[in-house]
């Protein structure tokens, strides 16, 4: 039998080894994955599997939405399998409102929808009503786990009397919500041995040039480091620090690969209960909450931030246990092996 041709979109991002993880899924499940292709080898592909396909970033849309659609009605015209992945809510700099369109439009189109979560089903429930035209496409793969991607990790344990440290780390985006981060550790009690360290590049000059501002501004208990980390810093950087913070937008996000990394490296996280947590919905190895807006939102932060400083007091090791439970689900629940065998069934 002709081995199937396999496409991922995008073939590569330099900032996330997601892509370079499901390509290597499919490789294991018995497919060749084939790198883009152009006017005649497009016929050779049998599978295009779509990664935050709807993003559009830029402001002059229009074109880019238009030349998306007449891809996907291509591929649909050439028998073609369409296999969406949705990793958020919404597109987050989707201003122009094509991006949830063209959402709407994968959800019709797709012979197969990969969801990361289970709170995924709501998201598409919001785009199409009726149930009936996508239903059946839903097939629920877990994010892969990152343990060994970027190097063994060396044995590392918390010093109870140190300072905690905090790391904020990924893309520095505005709906991450960087600056709230930055005010809640400014007004936490100066007694607090805390220390917040902020990684990840900015491609915004304006907002990296307000964000060192707005840190300079406090003590020296945050510490910017606004760049490329590359996957030889990427250890280093996970141990050397105590507990990931992440305040992402609950509007937009949806799933994290930057929280299954954390998980993969022994560390527990402070997270808005977005999808990734809730598929450990019930359990307690990691700090998270939710809010209506961005009051709300400092407070349960700055909540959850003391409560890390409670426990620690009271239990010198606890991030290390809850680090140590969370790396154990990851390893075997959201192992290449699981996500292989699914894509297997997915693609046929």
């Amino acid at each position: 039998m002709k081995e199937k041709k396999v496409m991922v979109y995008p073939s590569f991002n330099s900032t996330n080894q997601y892509i370079s993880l499901i390509s290597k899924a499919i490789k294991n499940a018995g497919y060749e994955v084939v790198s883009p292709v152009k006017k005649i080898e497009f016929l050779c592909v049998d599978t295009f599997v779509l990664n935050w396909y709807e993003n559009m970033p830029g402001s002059n849309v229009l074109p880019t939405f238009l030349r998306k659609i007449a891809k996907l009605f291509l591929i649909k015209c050439g028998g073609k399998q369409i296999v969406w992945v949705v990793h958020n809510k919404k597109p987050h700099d989707d201003r122009s409102g094509l991006s949830l369109l063209l959402m709407k439009i994968l959800c019709l189109l797709s012979d197969k929808i990969i969801i990361l979560s289970e709170e995924t089903k709501t998201v598409l429930e919001k785009l199409v009503r009726n149930k009936r035209f996508y239903e059946s496409k839903i097939c629920k793969i877990p994010h892969p786990n990152y343990i060994g991607v970027y190097g063994e990790e060396k044995d590392s344990l918390i010093n109870c009397n140190s300072t905690i440290k905090f790391l904020f780390l990924g893309m520095i985006r505005k709906y991450k919500n960087i600056e709230l981060l930055i005010d809640v550790f400014k007004e936490l009690p100066r007694e607090y041995p805390v220390h917040l360290t902020i990684a990840g590049s900015c491609m915004d000059e304006c907002y990296k040039k307000e964000l060192e501002l707005r840190a300079d501004k406090y003590d020296d208990n945050i510490t910017l480091c606004l760049k490329f980390i590359d996957d030889a810093e990427m250890v280093g950087l996970i141990q050397s620090n105590d507990i990931l913070v992440l305040p992402y937008d609950i509007n937009s996000s949806l799933n994290s690969g930057t929280i299954i990394l954390g998980f993969s490296y022994h560390k527990t996280v402070i997270s808005p209960m977005i999808g990734t947590l809730k598929e450990y919905s019930g359990s307690n190895f990691f700090y998270s909450y939710d809010y209506a807006d961005d009051a709300e939102h400092k407070t349960k932060l700055t909540h959850c931030i003391e409560e890390v400083v409670r426990n620690i007091t009271s239990e010198p090791d606890v991030l290390k246990r809850k680090g140590s439970v969370a790396y154990d689900l990851v390893k075997n629940s959201n192992s290449l092996n699981v996500v292989s065998g699914l894509y297997k069934k997915v693609i046929g």
